[in-house]
């Protein structure tokens, strides 16, 4: 019963809305949090494994710059990649064309849209 009530908690708090910007300072990690609008996009994006996460978050930073956006760190994943939102890149062809220009990275392991998956019933 224990066991139930912990994965309903778990999937209660991922259906949350809110999405959290996260920024390591030292030991400690701010949390700013972000609107996130229909006209933003959700990314996975993995850099090569030399790359500390500080590291990443300059990066995208530099990338807002070049692509005229502004990119959030969401969160870091398992396995080194991190979830991103693109402010303002829900255009699917100016979004597909900035994510093959970053796949071409060397520094970039992968780039992905982040889809929700869809539960189908027959």
């Amino acid at each position: 019963m224990k066991v139930f009530f912990m994965l309903l908690l778990c999937l209660l708090t991922s259906a949350c809305s809110t999405i959290e910007s996260t920024t390591e300072q030292g030991s400690k990690t701010v949390v700013n949090e972000e609107a996130v609008s229909g006209k933003d996009a959700r990314l996975i994006i993995q850099f090569t494994p030399m790359l500390s996460q500080q590291q990443a978050i300059e990066k995208l930073a530099r990338f807002g710059l070049q692509y005229n956006t502004k990119f959030i760190f969401v969160r870091a994943m398992s396995g080194g990649a991190y979830v991103i939102i693109a402010k303002g890149m829900a255009d699917e062809t100016q979004l597909t064309k900035m994510l093959a220009v970053i796949a071409q990275r060397q520094d970039v392991l992968y780039i992905e849209q982040d889809k929700m998956l869809q539960h189908y019933s027959k």
